[in-house]
């Protein structure tokens, strides 16, 4: 979860609804990075048959499959 909400109940409550992790606005693109390749460590991703392989969020794709993030059309991991 991405928000500009700071505070220790914000990100109580963001983590018990399901969010894996919690990053508060600002925040430094070498973070996120770090936390997006531990969330993707977690998962076997070749017992995901349901795994899309493709998520667009404007121009950041991210492809699960292929474990790379795309922003702008250039691999950044």
């Amino acid at each position: 979860m991405l928000t500009d909400k700071n505070t220790v109940d914000d990100k109580v409550k963001g983590l018990d609804h399901g969010a894996d992790d919690y990053v508060g606005k600002p925040f430094s693109t070498r973070e996120l990075l770090s936390r997006v390749k531990s969330v993707l460590r977690r998962f076997d991703l070749s017992a995901q048959r349901s795994l899309v392989s493709e998520m667009p969020f404007g121009n950041i794709v991210i492809k699960p499959l292929a474990r790379e993030i795309i922003v702008g059309g250039g691999l950044i991991f």
